[in-house]
């Protein structure tokens, strides 16, 4: 796992949404993690590290310990993780 890396490989991150293009400043506000499931670990934590929201192809990792490093990390970062199938529950 990465330890205070905070950049990933571009072709890993695509651009959902814009900061209205203040100077200085990264217009990526989150990004879609579609990476190799096994480097799903690696290149979301860099990410949640950035300050980035992330939303993770499934399986957001491949074992309970390493979703749970990355929930806490996003938690203390402030940001969301959401990883897919994240459809709605319904109830009546």
């Amino acid at each position: 796992m990465l330890t205070g890396k905070r950049s990933a490989p571009a072709t890993t991150a695509c651009r959902l949404s814009r900061n209205g293009g203040a100077p200085g400043r990264s217009i990526r506000r989150a990004v879609v993690n579609v990476a190799n499931p096994g480097s799903h670990v690696d290149v979301t934590q860099s990410m949640l590290f950035a300050g980035k929201h992330v939303y993770s192809e499934k399986s957001m990792t491949l074992n309970i310990e390493g979703a749970d490093m990355l929930a806490k990390l996003a938690e203390e970062q402030g940001v969301l993780l959401v990883s897919a199938p994240c459809s709605p529950a319904y109830s009546e």
